[in-house]
């Protein structure tokens, strides 16, 4: 019966939320626990790095240590609570999505009159006519337009629901008066697009997020109650939802979910953390893995004579404070050069604003350098390639001439590498972002050989190594890099 199906849904629907509260609380207090883990994790990243880095980064001053412990921590306890709060949103939109269609579903049994009409006009062959009766042809019509009704905007099912079931009664939920407002509800929709599409995890949004989950939640149980009340269904979810469990003989609640609050690239307890080059790793059972960090001295690199390096700094933005998981955007990334042993480093490219950039490139503000990261020597040392920020899918190359202390765009891209073997000396092996042709739809990102004079040759796929082989034969890696034997 129509009305069992909605006394179902109600239970149903008081379930998914008491799941999503539950999920809400454990999350936020396993938070502190959390921080306690990056903070140890943290520190055992910085004990592990190796003397080169610690020579060209600030690890030895006095509070360093503990300003990272403390930003790492703050960073991580940001992101878990963002995504605490960006999470109830889209759980809470998905019931309110399934009680919707199944409050249409519900209304087109309880009046089938009023839902008819949307069909009426759905044509039918003459040899369909004459082998079925018309009242089953006009129900089949109508089960294929609620199913393709479940797959299509919330804002259908809303308006759709509305029409049938004004002027509707006063609601009150967790007494609190209810008013039904479609601009909203639109505006929690966008919301949620931009968290699933955008990876959106800014934490401006958190206090206006915990009231929209309030509203969704609110929003479910007026539409169960709109049509409950016009086709006289008495309704208490609390107890429809007892009586099913006592009904099924089960225990009175068993909830078991996975959930995922924070991802880092922490290392495991039982991973052993190293580092090299400026990089550090984490190896475990045979296998290791990069740990991506942002060190003051960031992405060094060591000439092919092993006599210098040059690495990033980075340095706190005038007048900008570091704000939770704003910190990177508040700083700026300068170009450092020491001896291999670090001292008397010396900057040779300031970050920031830097007017006379050229060429100018259509899209790209020439006037600034900002995200610098991974510079890398030329060969001869003569010239450091670095990337900083550009387009919105891509990164901008440029060229320092450490002589002139000129710097030009050189190419587009996200990644590169510096090719030192014959004979393909001083050219680099670049990751580009490209669009597929029309009619073909998505992006893709190879390696191409760019030569100093900045022509672009060979498309080389994706794998590095496939590459190597192709430009330099067997051994390929070695080849290319024999510097770093």
């Amino acid at each position: 019966m129509a009305a069992d199906r909605l006394k179902s849904l109600a239970s149903r629907a008081l379930g998914l939320w008491r799941v999503v509260k539950l999920f809400r609380e454990v999350g936020h207090r396993g938070i502190p626990a959390t921080a306690d883990h990056v903070r140890a994790q943290t520190t055992r990243i910085l004990d592990a790095l190796d003397p080169v880095t610690r020579m060209v980064s600030e690890i030895n001053e006095a509070g360093y240590a503990a300003n990272v412990l403390s930003q790492t921590a703050g960073a991580a306890v940001a992101a878990a609570e963002s995504a605490i709060e960006k999470t109830s949103i889209v759980l809470g939109h998905a019931i309110l999505d399934e009680v919707l269609t199944e409050c249409c579903q519900v209304s087109a049994r309880l009046m089938p009159e009023n839902w008819t009409g949307l069909v009426q006009n759905r044509k039918v062959t003459l040899g369909e006519a004459l082998r079925t009766p018309a009242a089953e042809i006009g129900g089949q019509f109508l089960a294929d337009y609620l199913d393709q009704l479940g797959r299509e905007s919330m804002r259908t099912r809303v308006d759709i629901l509305n029409q049938r079931y004004q002027p509707a009664p006063a609601f009150e939920y967790e007494r609190r008066p209810y008013r039904f407002d479609r601009e909203r509800l639109e505006a929690i929709d966008l919301h949620r697009q931009s968290i699933l599409h955008k990876l959106e995890l800014a934490r401006e949004a958190e206090a206006r997020e915990a009231d929209d989950l309030l509203y969704l939640e609110a929003t479910c149980f007026y539409f169960i109650y709109i049509v409950a009340h016009k086709h006289g269904i008495a309704l208490d979810p609390m107890r429809e939802a007892l009586d099913r469990l006592r009904s099924k003989s089960i225990s009175p609640v068993q909830l078991s979910y996975e959930g995922l609050l924070l991802a880092t690239s922490l290392p495991f307890a039982d991973e052993q953390v190293w580092s090299a080059g400026g990089q550090v790793f984490a190896t475990a059972n045979g296998r290791s893995r990069q740990l991506p960090l942002l060190m003051p001295a960031a992405t060094p690199d060591v000439s092919s004579d092993h006599r210098q390096l040059v690495f990033v700094k980075y340095r706190q933005r005038p007048g900008v404070q570091l704000a939770d998981c704003e910190g990177i955007f508040s700083q700026i990334g300068d170009i450092w050069i020491s001896p291999i042993d670090g001292s008397n480093a010396e900057c040779v490219l300031e970050g920031g604003p830097r007017p006379g950039l050229v060429p100018p490139v259509a899209g790209l503000f020439p006037e600034e350098l900002e995200g610098i990261t991974s510079p890398r020597f030329d060969p001869d040392a003569r010239l450091v390639y670095f990337i900083a920020a550009a387009w919105t899918t891509s990164g901008a190359i440029y060229v320092l001439d450490l002589k002139s202390r000129e710097v030009k765009y050189f190419t587009d891209g996200n990644a590169f590498v510096v090719l030192h073997g014959e004979p393909h000396r001083g050219s680099l092996l670049v990751s580009k972002h490209r669009y597929y042709e029309p009619p073909n739809q998505g992006s893709y990102d190879h390696l191409w050989l760019v030569s100093p004079a900045v022509e672009v040759g060979e498309d080389f796929g994706e794998d590095i190594d496939a590459a190597l082989v192709k430009l330099y034969g067997p051994g390929g890696r070695k080849r290319a890099f024999p510097h770093l034997r």
